[in-house]
């Protein structure tokens, strides 16, 4: 860790079919534009598992970033080249 451990949590809902969360793709990213990559390897009881979740359940859990910088404004779901999805507190 070079920073602040900082928490968002995120729901998985499998609507259509199964999903997998891509845990690895998360991002929480300042106002100006930084974006701190998430701690995937972060593990332990309240964080999101990356295991397959079938259609009609959901997963919920914590990720968590190290912020070495200004606080993050929104956490992205980005696929290296666009953001997917994002949210705002």
């Amino acid at each position: 860790m070079a920073g602040q451990v900082w928490e968002a949590t995120a729901t998985v809902n499998a609507i259509r079919g199964s999903v997998t969360p891509a845990v690895s793709q998360f991002n929480a990213r300042t106002a100006d534009g930084i974006n701190y990559r998430v701690l995937w390897q972060a593990a332990g009881p309240d964080t999101i598992s990356g295991a397959t979740i079938p259609q009609g359940e959901q997963s919920t859990g914590k990720i968590y970033f190290d912020v070495t910088g200004p606080s993050p404004t929104i956490v992205a779901m980005n696929n290296g080249m666009e953001d997917l999805l994002i949210w705002e507190p």
